[in-house]
């Protein structure tokens, strides 16, 4: 698990112009000589820090060349060996060499942050940046380690921050009772003729994959962690033909569809519609919306008063009765699973379908739900909709 917090490049490459000096004696040159990545950022002792995992360092012929994930640009430093130091373009001692060997490198940076660094594998694919980022953008994946698959949508939407290179991604995991989803920042990067992909978990703990093998459907990584590397595979979901898109597109518009039975979902327990509002209440989740009217209502929503309705023209709209409550533009993912809502750079947007069939849409949705008419504050609830 990688620590990622938002560093200027300024900032990034002055913390790393330093001197190392070795807590334990000399520095073994053949060893130091390699691509590094700093993979784990610690606090140690009182005092804040700027976490620089995902920075890479490589050392070669008395130059140290740095860049970090996500970046286009690289800095050539020129650097020295000096018995137990390490002298990074003439800066003042600023680290200490806690520890390095063949598979791992810890720098005490300052007086308070300890940084890991793995070495990068020799991993070179024949491929080039932008044809990952097509080829990831092309459709969804499912990325298998462990017992997880976890579904992303790799958006081309930058992030929000300014001189940010990272894109948008939206993760979904079900496990067990409950399901997990959110936007994420990703990126791709080429280093040293290694290529890189990193992901956030709840936007900030970044996880950084060493492609090892590219197809046009599957990707094979090792994850960089703090005891050593992990396999991760990325599966391509394949894409929809344009044919079967309008045939959903065709059923999805052909009725108004009403809401007909409702199921609440929350981590590890499972309401339904016949439970006390109280318990659904104890496990949404609460917050404020910025935009009071951008929210459905709570009671309309449960009493299942509601009703969507899908155009041609691609907007939608959720109404009761002849009111409309909420209006936008719909569209359907590139597999035909997620019926997307207005932006696709919001998770809460994705109407996941479980079944649709004439007469019978079934969708699980995250929904916000206001408490009251004009009021910010709502709920969030996972849901399952069937619609008839």
């Amino acid at each position: 698990m990688m620590k990622f917090t938002i560093v200027p490049v300024f900032l990034l490459f002055k913390l790393i112009c330093l001197t190392v000096v070795s807590s334990y004696g000399q520095i073994n040159n053949k060893i130091l000589e390699r691509t590094w990545i700093a993979v784990d950022s610690r606090q140690e002792g009182n005092g804040g820090i700027f976490p620089i995992d995902g920075t890479l360092i490589r050392f070669k012929d008395g130059v140290a060349e740095v860049t970090f994930i996500g970046s286009d640009s690289v800095k050539s430093l020129g650097y020295k060996l000096r018995k137990n130091k390490i002298r990074l373009s003439g800066e003042r001692p600023l680290g200490v060499v806690r520890h390095l060997s063949q598979d791992s490198l810890t720098i005490l940076i300052g007086k308070h942050m300890v940084t890991l660094f793995k070495p990068t594998l020799d991993f070179k694919p024949m491929t080039s940046r932008g044809e990952l980022v097509s080829l990831l953008t092309s459709s969804a994946w499912h990325q298998l380690f462990d017992n997880y698959k976890i579904r992303i949508d790799f958006l081309e939407e930058g992030w929000d921050f300014n001189e940010d290179p990272f894109r948008v991604g939206i993760t979904h995991l079900e496990s067990n009772h409950w399901y997990y989803k959110e936007n994420e920042r990703w990126a791709v990067s080429e280093f040293d003729g290694k290529y890189f992909i990193s992901i956030t978990h709840n936007q900030f703990d970044n996880y950084v994959y060493q492609i090892k093998k590219v197809t046009s459907s599957r990707i094979e990584t090792e994850l960089f962690t703090p005891t050593g590397y992990q396999p991760v595979t990325f599966e391509l979901i394949e894409r929809k033909k344009d044919g079967q898109l309008e045939e959903l597109t065709q059923i999805l518009t052909s009725q108004v569809w009403m809401m007909a039975e409702l199921e609440y979902h929350h981590q590890f327990e499972r309401e339904t519609e016949n439970e006390a509002e109280e318990q659904l209440d104890f496990h949404g989740w609460s917050g404020f919306s910025t935009r009071a009217d951008s929210l459905l209502l709570k009671d309309e929503f449960i009493n299942k008063e509601i009703a969507y309705q899908f155009l041609n023209d691609g907007g939608y709209r959720i109404i009761k009765g002849e009111e409309v409550l909420k209006k936008g533009k719909w569209s359907l993912s590139k597999d035909g699973k997620f019926i997307i809502l207005d932006y696709e750079t919001n998770p809460l947007n994705y109407l996941e379908i479980k079944e649709l069939k004439n007469k019978e849409l079934v969708v699980r949705q995250n929904v916000d739900l206001q408490l009251k008419r004009g009021e910010t504050a709502f709920i969030s609830y996972d849901t399952i909709i069937k619609f008839k």
